[in-house]
């Protein structure tokens, strides 16, 4: 039930922001393979459409799949919109840092890392040094694809 929570906050912020779906010009997703679609959910899927409820409530569409990949068994919130390709924008940082916390890579919620110098393409804002709360709060990128590689 907290995956759920946590995903679904994950896709409520997605939608909020407006980058919830790619763009018309993109090449559409490939269909899911046989037996995970919508029409045909597979022998080890759960099809859960209450969970639509936190959706509904923030008045926004969102789709979930939660994996357990040790059994192959798999929930599902709208999976007609689950079956359709999304571009995770910046929702990717909320699981990268719980990752890096569970792992040790980030100690605590005062990890940080130095600006190495290199102008991005972004905000003014990523040219420092930042810790969690700034590189979160100033959606960071190279922060998170930094400490990944630790």
């Amino acid at each position: 039930m907290r995956t759920l929570i946590i995903t679904a906050a994950l896709l409520l912020s997605s939608a909020r922001s407006g980058c919830a779906s790619p763009s018309t010009s993109e090449t559409p997703p490939a269909p899911p393979p046989p037996g995970k679609s919508a029409a045909a959910p597979g022998p080890n899927e759960h099809v859960d459409e209450g969970a639509l409820a936190p959706f509904r409530e923030e008045g926004v569409e969102g789709a979930l799949v939660v994996a357990d990949v040790a059994s192959g068994a798999r929930t599902v919130v709208n999976p007609t919109m689950a079956d359709k390709g999304f571009i995770p924008c910046s929702t990717f940082k909320i699981p990268n840092t719980l990752i890096g916390l569970e792992t040790g890579v980030i100690p605590d919620e005062r990890f940080s890392l130095p600006w190495d110098k290199k102008k991005r393409k972004g905000p003014s804002e990523w040219d420092a040094d930042h810790d969690l709360t700034s590189a979160m709060r100033n959606s960071v990128v190279w922060f998170y694809q930094e400490h990944r590689r630790a």
